[in-house]
């Protein structure tokens, strides 16, 4: 797991991102497969191997953790000296993965703050060919695809009817 504390690089992934931080469900031509599910499961057992899964999919290895909220805004660079995103290597195991989320973003920043306690994250590999788009506000997270589902026994512990994101959806209006 790293940080992210090159300004270029940086600059170059959340732009990347940026068109993923809106929800998938208002693109009317979108090709990917769009599945929803509580937004906090990224934090439960089963979703880094879920994750891992996925990337051998899209045939990534590095997948990237994205604090949406705090990348709206120059204070975590400017407090910390890295920016709100880090890369993980799908070689992690979920316990790496979960340290990861949990580590502070410098020495000096001690409980203060870490990924895991974000309010809207994205999580998506380079080649962007899927992502993870959680937002706390509505206790949503989607899964946008492209390149279709692993098939695993621990993950998602429940895909929701997409009735029940479009009442969520409606909640931020």
């Amino acid at each position: 797991m790293t940080y992210i504390d090159d300004a270029a690089v940086y600059e170059r992934i959340s732009t990347q991102a940026s068109s993923l931080k809106h929800w998938q469900v208002d693109r009317k031509k979108s090709q990917a497969s769009l599945h929803y599910f509580e937004w906090s499961e990224f934090l439960v057992k089963g979703f880094w191997p879920y994750i891992v899964e996925l990337s051998r999919l899209s045939e990534d290895e590095i997948v990237y953790f994205y604090d949406i909220e705090q990348g709206e805004s120059t204070e975590f660079e400017k407090k910390f000296g890295v920016f709100p995103l880090i890369q993980l290597d799908i070689s992690m195991t979920a316990r790496e993965y979960i340290k990861a989320l949990h580590e502070a973003p410098s020495k000096d920043a001690g409980p203060v703050f870490a990924l895991s306690t974000t309010n809207a994250y994205l999580l998506f590999p380079a080649s962007m060919k899927w992502h993870v788009h959680g937002e706390y506000s509505i206790e949503l997270a989607e899964l946008a695809t492209t390149v279709g589902l692993p098939q695993s026994p621990e993950f998602p512990h429940d895909f929701w009817e997409p009735s029940e994101a479009m009442r969520r959806f409606s909640l931020l209006k």
